[in-house]
């Protein structure tokens, strides 16, 4: 499995220096830019096409904090998914909130949509905090019950994100 981390020369960890990043990309950019290899032979080219295109997707990895996340649990498990059964206190708890937003979406409780956010919100910082302590500590099981957790607060933290912002549109 291919080190995006390695590749960009960052350290592998849940927080990164974006300023660093930002860096590294530009540096490894401007060394393997196609255009600096037009006249090079066929190969060296391809070589060249092939590297840029490593580095803006392992740019892409590393810039958004849950993509990053995934890659380390990627690299922890050494590219091997495992499926994961994520608690049933914890997927009973998002049933609620997803049934929470529907019914305060439906009488336009902005109060009780904000509170619902900042729920979930606290909720993924604690998850966060976990998943950087599973990393450090190898532990791949807990690491991808974190990482799912994460997956599903995101996308509820979006679902409120656009529920606003059609009420802002209308």
């Amino acid at each position: 499995m291919l080190n995006y981390f390695s590749l960009l020369d960052m350290p592998a960890a849940v927080d990164l220096d974006r300023a660093l990043l930002d860096l590294q990309y530009r540096e490894q950019q401007l060394r393997w830019h196609p255009d600096r290899f037009a006249a090079a032979p066929a190969a060296e080219r391809q070589q060249a096409l092939q590297r840029a295109s490593l580095l803006n997707e392992a740019y892409l990895v590393l810039k958004t904090p849950l993509r990053r996340a995934e890659h380390l649990v990627e690299l922890l498990g050494d590219g091997s998914t495992q499926t994961v059964r994520l608690p049933i206190d914890f997927l009973e708890q998002q049933l609620t909130a997803r049934e929470s937003l529907e019914s305060a979406a439906g009488v336009r409780d902005r109060q009780a949509v904000e509170a619902l956010r900042r729920t979930a919100e606290t909720a993924a910082s604690e998850c966060w905090s976990r998943l950087r302590e599973q990393i450090a500590e190898h532990d791949l099981r807990s690491a991808q019950i974190s990482l799912q957790e994460l997956q599903f607060l995101h996308k509820f933290v979006e679902e409120v994100e656009r529920l606003e912002e059609r009420w802002l549109d209308s």
